[in-house]
C-alpha cells in the first residue's frame, strides 16, 4: 500500500527526471547503472522523519521531449529496483522483468522510458548508499492487516486511469478471482477495465517469472 508521503517523494522523483537533460539509459542492454534519488527528509504517515533519504533507482530508455512516455515500475516485497539488464556482463543473471522490459519487448524501450525505484522497505538492498529501512518477523502481519482495515471504494473511484490486471491463474494469494471481481466494480463505476490471466502452474511466481506470457496483452494495452 503506498503512503501518502511515499507518493509526494514520488512526485518530486519524478518531476526531477522529467526535468533532466542528460537521462539515457538506451545501452542497458549492456550494463545498467543503479542511480540515487536523494530527499533531505522524507515524513512518514504516522509523523515520523527519516532524514537524508536516499533512493536507488535504474532507468532505460530515454525520456521524449514532452515527457509523457514514462513508465514507473514498483518491485515486488522482496525484490529490488533492479527490473532488467545486467550490472555486468558477467553478472549470472538479468533484472527479474529482463523478458519484459527491452527493445522490442513488451514494455518496449524504444518507446518508453522506464523507471524502477527501490522500496524504502526493501529487505534485499546491496547497496550501502541507497537507504533502507529493513523489516523485521512481524511486518508481514502488519501488513496484511492494514490491507484488511483499507477500504479503497472512496480511493477507486476517484480514478479515471485504464487498468490491465495480470493475475497468475495458479496463484493462491492473489488468484484470477480476485482481479476479475475488481475489473467488473470498475467498469461498473464507469471505468475501463480489462483481464489477462498468466497460464502456468508457478503459483504466486508466475507474476514474475512468467509474465511474458501475456506480454503481447500488455504491449497492445499500452499501445493503446
Amino acid at each position: 500500500m503506498v503512503t501518502k508521503g511515499w507518493a509526494r517523494a514520488a512526485r518530486v522523483f519524478a518531476a526531477t527526471l522529467a526535468l533532466s537533460t542528460v537521462i539515457d539509459a538506451s545501452g542497458y542492454d549492456g550494463a545498467v547503472e543503479k542511480q540515487v534519488f536523494a530527499l533531505p527528509s522524507y515524513t512518514t504517515v504516522e509523523g515520523k522523519s527519516l532524514r537524508n533519504v536516499r533512493v536507488g533507482y535504474e532507468t532505460y530508455g530515454k525520456l521524449n521531449a514532452s515527457g509523457d512516455n514514462a513508465i514507473f515500475i514498483p518491485h515486488f516485497f522482496t525484490g529490488t529496483s533492479h527490473a532488467a539488464g545486467k550490472y555486468e556482463p558477467s553478472d549470472a543473471a538479468a533484472g527479474y522483468w529482463d523478458s519484459m522490459i527491452g527493445a522490442g519487448k513488451p514494455v518496449d524501450t524504444d518507446r518508453y522510458f522506464v523507471i524502477s525505484a527501490d522500496a524504502l522497505a526493501n529487505v534485499n538492498t546491496k547497496d550501502p548508499n541507497v537507504t533502507a529501512t529493513g523489516t523485521h518477523a512481524n511486518s508481514m502481519i502488519y501488513m496484511a492487516k492494514a490491507n484488511q482495515l483499507y477500504n479503497p471504494g472512496d480511493d477507486v473511484k476517484k480514478l479515471r486511469a485504464k487498468i490491465l490486471f495480470v493475475p497468475a491463474k495458479s496463484d493462491l494469494i492473489f488468484p484470477p478471482e480476485l482481479s476479475q471481481r475488481a475489473a467488473e466494480r470498475y467498469r461498473a463505476q464507469g471505468g475501463a477495465a480489462e483481464v489477462a490471466i498468466i497460464d502456468g502452474d508457478g503459483g504466486h511466481r508466475d507474476g514474475i517469472l512468467n509474465v511474458a506470457r501475456q506480454g503481447d496483452a500488455i504491449r497492445a494495452f499500452l499501445a493503446r
